[in-house]
């Protein structure tokens, strides 16, 4: 009888905490967060990050989700006043691709980040880009 106490006491699950606000404190538009303090990854199929500074999709860039990837990403944007990352999923990324993208923006400490549906023009870059 112990034995099974103590194997449930030691086998506890870790849970990483997710705030998902209200009210979205940067508009797509850039009206709140200003369009240089934005960073959008795009997460798309076969485990592609795509990612541009700003709101501007002329300068789309393509990395993955290793140390060097989107983690050296993050840290190069860090130094950006009030970064503000837009974390868009495509329907073909996957649930994994997600959870992968959350523990890179905790590993950088990443404080400011929105969860965002993909616009019609990121749809049309994922489609018809293949970088």
């Amino acid at each position: 009888m112990s034995f099974f106490m103590l194997t449930t006491t030691f086998v506890r699950p870790t849970l990483m905490e997710l705030a998902m606000p209200v009210k979205p404190t940067c508009m797509l538009d850039g009206s709140t967060c200003g369009g240089t303090s934005a960073l959008t990854v795009l997460l798309g199929e076969n485990n592609q990050v795509y990612y541009y500074p700003g709101l501007d999709t002329d300068v789309v860039r393509k990395t993955d989700f290793s140390s060097a990837g989107l983690r050296r990403i993050l840290q190069s944007y860090q130094s950006e006043y009030g970064l503000v990352v837009l974390l868009k999923p495509s329907d073909e990324a996957t649930y994994q691709n997600m959870v992968d993208a959350l523990d890179e923006l905790q590993i950088t400490n990443t404080k400011r980040y929105a969860l965002v549906d993909l616009n019609q023009k990121d749809e049309e870059l994922l489609r018809h880009s293949r970088l």
